[in-house]
């Protein structure tokens, strides 16, 4: 945890586009939810007494909603890109400030590989990590809080459901993470190891052709990439990346059936 302080206290010059952000996506999120309701009294009241007043204002309703919801996921799209991106350049601005004031003995410590993975490809993961993980981190918790309280509004029955979902998906995602963890430290140490094979073959080019060392140099390159392909291809780490995408639509797929079955048991639990 101090860590992860340490490294986004370079965040505080886009403070303002995190919060820009934040606010947007809750407002997204209040648009979103505000739209099963109208449904419901469009289906409800307008439908069964075919009063086509209300069915067109509450249609009408339901398209402003989604509109307003688009122009906020937009604008937020906005704003995260510049928080994201801006965090990204002052980390790497100051990785490289603190590479400047290394000593001999850290230059000996850290090969010149690492260190432009370090600028590169770590800042590069940290970016996407700070753009698409911002908005779920916000979403998750208010859409949860807003569907349960919605929930009991409108049937406190079903929310038992959600109260069974909830802790099991939060269970088997945070398993997917332990297991998924260490094979990043395999892959960027796989990733340090191509990149000081690269910068060894473009140093020692005029060597490598004049003794004609070609064949050596393509071997050793292939050694070191297969290094770096093993980790991403194993089977257990392909599955578990894909999983999260299939735990959804499956947890999401079990509680529909459950609502949909406690609904016909009990029609006026709504």
């Amino acid at each position: 945890m101090q860590d992860l302080r340490k490294i986004f206290r370079y965040a505080r010059p886009y403070r303002r586009d995190l919060f820009a952000a934040v606010g947007l996506i809750f407002i997204e999120c209040i648009f979103e939810m505000v739209i099963p309701v109208l449904m419901s009294t469009l289906v409800d009241d307008g439908v069964p007494a075919h009063n086509m007043a209300v069915i067109f204002r509450q249609g009408g309703l339901m398209i402003l909603c989604a509109v307003l919801a688009l122009i906020t996921g937009l604008l937020y799209a906005r704003y995260a890109a510049r928080f994201a991106n801006g965090f990204a350049a002052e980390l790497r601005m100051a990785e490289y400030a603190a590479v400047q004031k290394f000593d001999f003995a850290n230059l000996d410590r850290f090969s010149d590989a690492s260190l432009v993975t370090r600028m590169t490809t770590d800042v590069t993961v940290m970016l996407n990590a700070v753009n698409a993980g911002l908005r779920p981190l916000v979403r998750s918790p208010v859409m949860l809080c807003m569907g349960l309280a919605m929930a009991c509004v409108l049937s406190p029955r079903l929310t038992i459901v959600f109260l069974v979902t909830t802790p099991i998906l939060a269970a088997v995602l945070a398993w997917i993470v332990t297991k998924v963890g260490p094979l990043y430290g395999r892959q960027q140490s796989a990733v340090d190891h191509l990149n000081g094979r690269i910068q060894e073959s473009l140093t020692a080019i005029r060597a490598i052709k004049a003794f004609v060392r070609g064949d050596y140099e393509n071997t050793q390159f292939d050694t070191v990439n297969t290094e770096l392909r093993k980790p991403s291809a194993m089977p257990s780490s392909t599955c578990l990346r894909s999983r999260p995408s299939c735990i959804r639509p499956s947890s999401a797929s079990f509680g529909s059936a459950a609502i949909i079955s406690s609904s016909a048991r009990c029609p006026s639990a709504s």
